[in-house]
């Protein structure tokens, strides 16, 4: 729950779990409502682990039963896709029914989404991500290609250059396993931690108000 007076904001996240849009709204601390801007980025908590996400709206209503967590942090102050850039990232995701993260990160400047490479990361235990690599169906001995080379992101993530090499034309079932969810971008900004508690967000749909 939170109070009436606390402010809110709607953040679009810059990756799309499942091959949709997740649009989020968080409490927006005291401490970074200053620098927090529509077209600005921040880091949110997401399905235990901390995502990108870019700032749409200002003070969103929910009801107060709603449960929301909190911004992490801010990534860049200024508002990188704001105004004109995020009106002309709406229509394209309508024009071409495009998801809304993919057009919003054509305007993101070079360099801005992430100062250094990110990684892939097992999003489930090694048992259930093997039981998913088994129901593939695959000869012999591509199964055991694709379990040896996908075997170490039990212990640690592994860089996408590395697991593409090991797969060569496997490496389609890549996108597969990050479209179910089995798999994930790990940005560097990000920390392996417990498993955050679940709580409920309130999505929204539709056109963010300021457009």
């Amino acid at each position: 729950m939170h109070s009436t007076g606390e402010r809110t904001v709607l953040v679009l996240l810059e990756e799309a779990p499942g091959g949709e849009d997740h649009l989020l709204t968080y409490l927006l601390p005291s401490s970074l409502a200053p620098e927090v801007v529509p077209g600005c980025r921040v880091v949110v908590p997401f399905r235990g682990r901390r995502s990108a996400g870019i700032v749409l709206a200002l003070d969103v209503p929910v009801p107060s039963t709603t449960e929301l967590r909190q911004v992490a942090s801010v990534l860049d102050p200024e508002p990188v896709v704001g105004g004109f850039r995020a009106v002309l990232a709406e229509w394209l995701a309508a024009r071409y029914l495009a998801l809304r993260s993919e057009t919003y990160r054509l305007f993101l400047p070079p360099g801005t989404p992430r100062k250094r490479k990110r990684l892939l990361h097992l999003a489930v235990p090694w048992p259930r991500f093997r039981q998913r690599l088994e129901r593939f169906i695959l000869p012999p001995e591509d199964r055991e290609r694709v379990l040896t080379v996908l075997a170490p992101l039990a212990a640690r993530d592994r860089a996408p250059e590395t697991i593409r090499e090991g797969l060569g034309a496997l490496s389609r079932l890549l996108e597969i396993l990050l479209g179910e969810g089995y798999l994930v971008w790990r940005e560097p900004w990000q920390r392996s931690g417990p498993a955050a508690r679940q709580v409920t967000f309130l999505r929204l749909s539709g056109k963010p108000p300021w457009i």
